[in-house]
């Protein structure tokens, strides 16, 4: 999928549905897509992310996860563990996200510190 730019990006809004778990992406009011997510002591788990067919290859879906992640991000509360798979991977291919601070990540061996504030799946494949 080709990368978005200020020029070509969605103009989409991002609503977080708390009793529902997840935020929701509005293109023109209608909806394109949805990220669930499950709370953790100091995480936020991003765990599917889904983009409307109607939607594909317009950049929504990169957009609306580097929007999800600006938000977490300037909350500051909580620190991110991107289980799905779309997100980790938008991550890896924008190094910008990883800051410089010290995260733990779950795994089935206990926590596995990482060194960015996004828990990339590299500590649980660390063996």
């Amino acid at each position: 999928m080709p990368e978005t730019n200020a020029e070509t990006s969605p103009e989409i809004e991002i609503v977080r549905k708390e009793q529902r778990h997840r935020y929701e992406a509005l293109l023109e009011g209608e909806l394109a897509g949805f990220m669930t997510y499950r709370l953790h002591e100091g995480t936020i788990e991003l765990v599917h992310t889904e983009i409307d067919d109607a939607f594909e290859g317009k950049g929504v879906g990169s957009v609306f996860v580097r929007d999800v992640l600006d938000e977490i991000r300037s909350d500051g509360t909580r620190r991110v563990v991107p289980s799905c798979p779309f997100v980790a991977e938008w991550i890896e291919r924008h190094p910008d996200y990883a800051d410089p601070a010290a995260l733990y990540n779950r795994s089935s061996s206990g926590p596995v510190r990482c060194r960015s504030w996004i828990a990339v799946r590299c500590a649980s494949n660390a063996g």
